[in-house]
């Protein structure tokens, strides 16, 4: 059921207009939905489903939209903030940050969750790639009062708590890359049964790489198919690049076998 409703939004509203996706009522549809909060509980407005339900929701999503599914994707606030109030409003203990991030996703969101260090330590440099529609911009704090009660974990932790949310994030990215990939497989199908070459279709030659199977039209904005290449990049570099994803599922082996 879950698949089904993703697939048929992903057709019907998504794909249609991917290229040129004015995101915002997509959104709305999206909530409307219940893609928002897929894997969150049901008591904070969540579907309560699980990370395979949320694996499926990413990948039909992208199917449609790889941006789409990077906004349904980084959304969700910890359970700690879910009753936030402005710290202007109240008296409370705060911090003060100052800093940015030069790439942040979901970059134009009135709320975001930040990574801080305590002073005096210095900050490090980073940076974040993500999709055209799905508002990446650089972040700047400037006296910017944060109050204790949004704190989401203690001093030195934020790099534990980041991996945590990287381990989940890392499914959205398979769900994304597959449903990516089928895109450019339909696509490829599409064209392939279409395009006549020596009096035959070129399905009946061989199968090659989606890109490639549309020759010249696969460099093309007129056809989604280099849109589905430029989406698939970026699979490989956020949440961890492929480098890293290595290193952890063989770390993940060692120690399943006690190796570590």
């Amino acid at each position: 059921m879950l698949r089904k409703t993703c697939r048929e939004f992903a057709e019907k509203e998504l794909k249609p207009i991917a290229g040129i996706l004015d995101k915002e009522p997509q959104i709305r549809k999206l909530g409307e939905l219940g893609l928002m909060a897929v894997y969150m509980p049901t008591e904070l407005g969540g579907a309560g489903l699980d990370y395979l339900a949320y694996a499926i929701a990413m990948e039909e999503i992208s199917r449609g939209c790889a941006s789409t599914g990077v906004i349904m994707s980084a959304n969700n606030a910890s359970f700690c903030t879910k009753n936030s109030t402005r710290p202007t409003a109240l008296d409370t203990r705060a911090a003060v940050c100052h800093g940015g991030q030069v790439q942040e996703a979901q970059g134009h969101q009135r709320l975001h969750r930040a990574h801080a260090h305590s002073w005096p330590q210095p900050g490090q440099e980073g940076g974040q790639a993500g999709h055209p529609a799905s508002s990446t911009a650089q972040l700047i704090f400037e006296d910017c009062l944060v109050p204790k009660e949004n704190r989401l974990g203690e001093d030195g932790a934020g790099f534990k708590i980041a991996m945590g949310i990287l381990d989940a994030g890392r499914i959205g990215v398979a769900g994304q890359a597959l449903g990516i990939a089928q895109a450019a497989l339909d696509c490829a199908l599409e064209y392939s049964g279409k395009r006549q070459a020596f009096n035959q279709p070129l399905h009946q030659f061989q199968a090659i790489q989606a890109i490639q199977i549309l020759g010249g039209m696969g460099y093309v904005t007129d056809m989604p198919a280099e849109r589905h290449y430029r989406d698939a990049r970026i699979t490989e570099i956020y949440e961890g690049t492929s480098e890293v994803q290595r290193i952890v599922i063989a770390s993940a082996l060692l120690k399943e076998h006690g190796i570590v």
